[in-house]
């Protein structure tokens, strides 16, 4: 039992040290620590072109958002049009793929093959 809390535990651990996300980082006003993450992510110097068209992206997805002027609050999730719909469609799918047994089966079929 106390060797299943490893893997959870080095994730915890190994969570700490991952750097944010450069859209995260855009969006604080923090451009030189998003332009550093993507070029540390693509492997190339800051002034690299595909560092360059990644922080354009950013940007442009970013002032599209901005643009609206409307804040989104997490109500809206089923307070919007046809949204309660949508979350429960997908909440509903979740619970029937679990209820599936297709995890049963998986967990369970390798000691049914070594016990024959």
């Amino acid at each position: 039992m106390g060797i299943g809390f490893i893997p959870p535990f080095l994730m915890a651990v190994g969570i700490m040290f991952l750097p944010e996300s450069p859209r995260w980082d855009y969006r604080r006003g923090h451009v030189d620590a998003a332009r550093k993450c993507v070029a540390a992510a693509y492997g190339v110097p800051i002034h690299h072109r595909e560092v360059a068209r990644e922080m354009r992206e950013i940007r442009d997805k970013f002032e599209a958002e901005s643009a609206g002027g409307q804040k989104h609050h997490w109500y809206e999730v089923v307070t919007g049009p046809r949204m309660l719909y949508r979350t429960l469609l997908g909440i509903s799918l979740q619970v029937l793929q679990q209820l599936t047994g297709a995890n049963y089966c998986e967990y369970q079929l390798p000691r049914f093959q070594r016990s024959s």
